[in-house]
């Protein structure tokens, strides 16, 4: 025996008005999708010449070596990352060359800190980069 979808009252299976409630077509009708799954993916078909996957030791090396450029964002196809990166390290060493010339008189130490931060930095991230195997290059793949 099926329930009624308005008042929930038990009737017969094949009854096209509720007796309780007057509901019509009182019987919840399930939908059900069916999917042919005897259809084969042919190999040939698929087409791979749009991915192209990005090396993580290569990404790792280019932030040790050369992160606050920005290359390494450019390397994984993550733009908006790389601005962003060069700008920051833009603004850094600017700011590093005016306190050093106009507050403290040695440019020098200042610029040393600030680039010894930056490679710092970047090798952080270039570490987290080869020990997370969850993140993805700009084109949404992840690293091989």
């Amino acid at each position: 025996m099926a329930r009624c979808k308005n008042c929930g009252s038990q009737i017969e299976d094949n009854s096209s008005v509720c007796s309780i409630c007057g509901q019509i077509n009182p019987i919840k009708q399930k939908k059900v999708k069916t999917v042919d799954i005897t259809t084969r993916l042919e190999q040939d078909k698929v087409d791979f010449s749009a991915y192209r996957p990005k090396s993580r030791k290569i990404a790792v090396l280019l932030f040790c070596l050369v992160g606050f450029s920005g290359a390494p964002y450019l390397y994984l196809a993550d733009k908006a990352k790389a601005y962003i990166s060069i700008l920051s390290s833009v603004i850094f060493i600017a700011s590093a060359i005016l306190l050093g010339v106009f507050v403290l008189g040695d440019l020098l130490l200042p610029l040393l800190i600030v680039i010894g931060a930056l490679y710092a930095i970047n090798i952080f991230i270039g570490l987290r980069y080869l020990t997370h195997h969850d993140i993805k290059d700009g084109q949404g793949e992840f690293l091989v």
